[in-house]
């Protein structure tokens, strides 16, 4: 049997697909992949740390933003929705007010891997 080639998605076609997406996906060099549902667990995880994070960022002039904040890092060919996002200065977007481009923007994931997942790590 032969197997189809995988088609590679650019990051316009990413950002056009996205846009009128129902659920949000990463697109991870060129495969654009379906994210997991959050749970109320999570939400609370990534609630509590932005309000232990804030009033530090806020002496420092600085900004977090959680995971409905779409970021570009092109050193991983990499678009994904951070848990949390902390930059110390404005933010830099990659082509709107949407996606935040990694130069000036620092991104941890919370959540665990998933088979899905396992083809990039935490971005520091």
């Amino acid at each position: 049997m032969t197997q189809l080639a995988q088609k590679i998605y650019t990051p316009a076609e990413y950002l056009e697909l996205e846009a009128a997406a129902e659920i949000r996906h990463e697109l991870i060099n060129g495969e654009i992949i379906p994210m997991a549902g959050g749970t109320t667990k999570h939400n609370e995880v990534v609630t509590n740390l932005c309000l232990l994070l804030k009033p530090q960022l806020l002496q420092q002039k600085g900004k977090v933003y959680t995971e409905n904040v779409r970021l570009w890092l092109p050193e991983f060919n990499l678009f994904t929705y951070p848990d949390v996002m902390l930059i110390a200065s404005e933010p830099i977007y990659y082509s709107d007010q949407t996606t935040g481009a990694s130069s000036g923007w620092g991104s941890k994931k919370l959540t665990q891997a998933t088979p899905q997942k396992t083809r990039h790590q935490t971005c520091d």
